[in-house]
């Protein structure tokens, strides 16, 4: 039963993102996709990007901010974008419920040897709770990850970029 339904699940995404004309590589796409199913448990979702040029967001070519809705009652967001780890980049997920207080953080894809410690969700968990306006940082709110510091580092600053840019969507 669980099959059909994450099945169900899938292809309701799929139609909405192919609505929204969303330009991300279908691996990713799909990461995300499982994500938000993962953390978002409800039936029925639709995701659509958001146009956020008319906020006072800084327009970057890896950044996407989807709004995640129920029988279009917004349920929450996902903002999608990449960070530099210590010779490439990471795409990561930071999702918010609909108060914008962050549900869940996730690395989707990390493309280096080292320091994939920094995606463990026993790591990642210390975000849950945290909303636009809060401050925090690396080894001192934040813990440090040994053998991933520049990637820990790099989430910790990636995941308050993404609390100052969700402020715009406070109601």
């Amino acid at each position: 039963m669980k099959w059909i339904y994450f099945l169900g699940l899938t292809y309701f995404f799929c139609f909405s993102f192919a609505e929204s004309q969303v330009s991300i590589p279908n691996v990713l796409q799909q990461k995300l996709e499982n994500a938000i199913a993962s953390t978002f448990e409800n039936g029925g979702l639709a995701i659509s990007e958001v146009d956020y040029s008319q906020f006072d967001i800084q327009k970057k070519d890896e950044l996407h901010i989807f709004r995640i809705s129920q029988n279009e009652n917004l349920i929450g967001y996902a903002y999608l974008s990449q960070a530099k780890s210590k010779h490439d980049v990471y795409d990561f997920v930071v999702l918010y419920d609909k108060e914008l207080k962050i549900k869940k953080s996730k690395i989707l894809i990390y493309r280096e040897n080292y320091g994939r410690q920094v995606g463990s969700q026993r790591w990642l968990k210390q975000f849950i709770g945290m909303k636009p306006g809060e401050t925090f940082n690396y080894g001192k709110d934040i813990s440090a990850v040994s053998g991933a510091t520049i990637t820990a580092s790099s989430m910790t600053k990636a995941v308050q970029n993404s609390l100052e840019d969700m402020k715009v969507f406070n109601q």
